[in-house]
């Protein structure tokens, strides 16, 4: 082993995808057994099915995710061909493998010239026809095929025409059908079998997904599976065993595919080259063919012995009995089903041993067999037991002590179920309240980043992962099509925002965030010390793309993942909207405040213009009318003297100069708390409210004497003078701010008599 742990990535679909995940946990199972790290990358399928309610206008983004796989992330890569590209033509999917050139890469389910694979062979399907042939008399065997030119579909096309013209059938299209490998290829069933009056005798799917899809097609045209038509999957999907009636398929071994994959992916890495794998495939019988069961179990030439049974149940169980024996959930397994059919076939004992069953028993439904098998499976595994063993115990008492210790065993597996269920319902309300929470604290704290994020790893925290880190771009990618996406490379660095270990939360200081993105899986932020199972998810709202997620979990909890980022995606989006939001109103207020400003005030010399010192001084006489204080008040009205004069002799520019200079004489020598305002174009008023008696008096004289001051420095060619008149008043509800500043304006004239003659300098 080198000094570092190997680490494998894994390209798959999204984890809603019963399929993919089941692929992934095998593969999982292989990592954990190599002692080798596992990242897995759920870009998006390119096999599009419309009909599928997972699917929308931007799932292709996650794409994006096969732009993260790089050789400093992963030693090693496995792409599943089928799941993933199996509907484009040879050379996209050439393209689509040159994306990790200079990775050691394994392909699955499909082969590709220039890469090893791991592939099953078509004996399963083979052998289903001749089942239906030689076993129920079929003559008419149709057939459901995924899309056409899909690599994977054609394959198990020709096998079906082969296996046809091997059992003396010919090849009749009005057979066939194409689906799209989905539970949705609904349609594609209803009009095969409206071709004919008359019912095919058999129908051969080319996956069990297809079959369910079918199932409600039956049981809306009231067919039922086994007894009006026999009806034949492929894959042996984990829920195959438990459809109604169970599907008899072709078990392929999808966690093995996974597993075995995964295995040969670090020999790739440890040789430098490996050979292709072409793995096996059976049949597997149940009663929708029209078998029982256990109707294999009598086509043994001689009494079978507890090794051959033991096979016999284990090959129900899609890919289980392929998975490695030192793996300690299958030696488990293995065990306890050759336990008992061990003490089944000892016609020397005439009971079972109860206890060494039930703690063998204990000790399986104790591993991570139970999130391999749903309670029905588990439920179809003891019925499986009793159905095989039964022929071949003759004893009555014998058969009692079995059907004592199925009660005992499946009393111990109905508790386990009750109380895991419990934990489930507890975790998924726990897990909802949390979702919400996401959404909440993120937009509770957009302002405030670390606390946001901060918040936003806590809550994630509680969800029982080992880890996960939050990597954002430093701007987000926005509007990127299916075909850019194709050609898009990340930025060399990301931001890693915050991240957790175990429940402890970091939040790297803003010069410590940006990260190599080829080193997002390995940094020195990410924990050496144990073997990681992790899963990517993409942050993105609808075309743009935030960034990813980095989650340390089992394949069990993926599903998860999707909900989770889905609300950290659209917390983010409102964040942003609320920021932006935020943004528009401020500038909003700050041009509403500017345009009020500007509508009340003068542009030339800054002072209020007559819309506003009236408004200002009629709120101030209101204010002062209802005040009980005694206080005085004054209205004075200023004219600049020769201002025609100024204009016609220096021009417009002085004329502004010297109204400028007489608005900064009055703001001068008058209080922050008076209203100024220019009234005219040479006129100007002032509202004062004073206690002290003289004031009036002494602001008369302070504007004469700084008018005089300044003209006696200023090097101006001519004088800058006001006439002023100032008239006191007491405030009261009935004061008119006009007829007061007509009063002022007849005392400024008593003033201008007195002015200069001319503005002029004498020369």
């Amino acid at each position: 082993m080198a000094d570092r742990r190997y680490c494998v990535g894994f390209i798959t679909n999204r984890f809603e995808n019963n399929y993919s995940l089941t692929i992934c946990k095998g593969a999982a199972i292989a990592a954990e057994e190599s002692d080798v790290d596992i990242v897995f990358f759920p870009g998006h399928d390119f096999n599009i099915t419309p009909h599928d309610p997972f699917q929308s206008s931007f799932n292709y983004q996650n794409h994006a995710l096969f732009s993260l796989v790089h050789k400093q992330a992963v030693d090693a890569l496995v792409v599943p061909l089928g799941m993933v590209v199996g509907r484009v033509g040879y050379e996209d999917r050439s393209r689509f493998l040159s994306r990790f050139d200079g990775i050691p890469t394994v392909v699955c389910e499909l082969e590709h010239e220039g890469y090893p694979s791991v592939t099953f062979n078509t004996n399963g399907l083979t052998e289903s026809i001749e089942h239906l042939v030689k076993k129920h008399g079929c003559q008419r065997i149709a057939f459901v095929s995924g899309p056409k030119g899909q690599s994977d579909a054609n394959a198990r096309l020709t096998a079906y025409k082969n296996a046809l013209l091997a059992n003396g059938l010919p090849v009749d299209e009005a057979l066939i059908a194409y689906g799209d490998f989905s539970e949705y290829s609904y349609d594609a069933v209803a009009e095969l079998l409206d071709r004919s009056d008359t019912l095919p005798d058999a129908i051969c799917f080319a996956n069990d997904s297809m079959a369910i899809g079918a199932y409600s097609l039956f049981a809306d045209r009231g067919i039922v599976p086994g007894k009006d038509i026999a009806v034949v999957g492929y894959d042996n999907d984990r829920f195959s065993g438990v459809m109604d009636p169970p599907l008899t398929t072709v078990d392929v071994g999808i966690i093995n595919l996974g597993y075995t994959s995964v295995k040969a992916a670090v020999e790739l890495i440890e040789k430098g080259s490996i050979e292709s794998i072409t793995l096996d495939s059976s049949l597997t019988i149940r009663r929708s063919c029209g078998c029982s069961s256990y109707e294999a179990a009598k086509s043994f030439d001689k009494k079978p012995d507890s090794d051959q049974l033991t096979e016999l149940v284990l090959k129900q169980f899609s890919g289980i009995n392929h998975i490695s024996k030192l793996n300690l959930t299958t030696k488990l397994l293995r065990d306890f089903v050759n336990l008992f059919f061990t003490e089944a076939l000892d016609q020397r004992k005439k009971h079972f041993s109860h206890r060494k069953l039930c703690d063998s028993f204990a000790d399986l439904i104790a591993t991570k067999f139970m999130h391999l098998f749903n309670h029905d499976a588990a439920l179809v595994l003891l019925g499986s037991l009793k159905t095989a063993a039964e022929p071949h115990i003759k004893s009555a008492a014998k058969k009692l002590s079995m059907y004592q210790l199925f009660d005992s065993m499946q009393t111990s597996l109905n508790e386990y179920y009750a109380e895991r269920i419990y934990h489930m319902e507890s975790d998924s309300q726990s897990r909802q309240l949390l979702v919400s929470h996401i959404t909440k604290d993120m937009t509770a704290y957009s302002k405030e980043e670390n606390e946001c994020y901060r918040r936003l790893i806590d809550d994630i925290s509680h969800f029982n992962f080992e880890s996960t880190y939050i990597y954002l771009f430093e701007h987000p990618f926005k509007g990127l099509s299916q075909s850019e996406l194709a050609e898009w490379k990340p930025p060399k660095r990301i931001l890693l925002k915050a991240y957790h270990d175990g429940q402890d939360i970091y939040l790297p200081f803003k010069e410590d965030q940006y990260i190599d993105t080829a080193d997002f899986f390995r940094n020195t932020f990410t924990s050496a010390d144990r073997r990681r199972t992790a899963a990517l998810t993409l942050l993105g709202f609808n075309d743009e793309l935030y960034g990813f997620t980095v989650t340390e979990t089992e394949p069990e909890s993926f599903t998860q993942l999707g909900s989770i980022t889905q609300q950290i995606c659209t917390s983010i989006k409102m964040t942003d909207f609320m920021l932006m939001l935020e943004d528009i109103i401020s500038q909003i207020t700050q041009r509403n405040a500017i345009l009020s400003h500007e509508s009340v005030s003068d542009e030339l010399t800054g002072l209020l213009n007559r819309r506003g010192f009236f408004s200002e001084a009629e709120k101030a006489l209101a204010s002062r009318a209802k005040s009980h204080t005694k206080l005085h008040c004054a209205i004075m009205f200023a004219d600049l003297n020769n201002l025609k004069e100024i204009n016609d002799t220096f021009g417009h520019e002085e004329g502004d100069y010297a109204i400028k200079t007489a608005a900064q004489i009055l703001r001068t020598c008058l209080r922050s708390s008076d209203i100024i305002g220019r009234v005219g174009g040479d006129e100007f008023a002032v509202l004062a409210i004073y206690s002290d008696d003289t004031f009036a008096e002494r602001l008369f004289k302070r504007v004469k004497q700084f008018q005089d001051n300044l003209n006696l420095e200023t090097d101006k060619p001519y004088f800058v003078e006001l006439s002023i008149g100032i008239h006191e008043f007491d405030c009261t509800d009935h004061c008119n701010l006009q007829e007061l500043l007509d009063s002022a304006d007849n005392k400024l004239y008593i003033d201008k008599k007195s002015k200069r003659p001319s503005s002029l300098r004498q020369a």
